[in-house]
């Protein structure tokens, strides 16, 4: 069960992302931010969706992302997922799934001022480490 099912087409589990997020490997390696769009297909398909071969590969990289330890998620995305959950029963258990992934701290470089004015009032940080030339 440690290990996820990496047949295509089978729809993976909240379990097994999980336990496969919990146990991955936490070497020094390259993260990657996985989209809604890609966690959907996986997680939040009709159980007799037919994918396509596309779509297939994708779950198969997701899986092979999350046990390597490679998936992360960021807070927006994370809401993104548990917005559009039905029940309460669903979204308690796809809120516990989630937390085997750490939300991923970003600054934000920007010039533009209204991210100044966002972080009055949001949990978001800017980067300020300029150079001068």
């Amino acid at each position: 069960l440690g290990q996820l099912d990496r047949r295509a087409g089978e729809k993976h589990s909240l379990t097994s992302l999980t336990l496969a997020a919990k146990s991955g490997a936490s070497g020094e390696c390259i993260k990657v931010l996985v989209d809604t769009s890609v966690w959907s297909l996986a997680l939040r398909r009709p159980s007799n969706a037919t994918l396509t071969a596309e779509q297939q590969a994708c779950i198969c990289s997701l899986s092979e992302l999350v046990a390597d330890g490679r998936a992360v998620l960021i807070g927006p995305i994370r809401q993104e997922l548990l917005s559009g959950v039905k029940t309460v029963s669903q979204f308690e258990a796809l809120r516990e799934s989630l937390t085997a992934f750490d939300n991923l701290a970003l600054s934000i470089f920007t010039l533009d001022l209204d991210f100044v004015r966002y972080q009055a009032h949001l949990p978001i940080s800017l980067y300020s480490d300029i150079k001068s030339s």
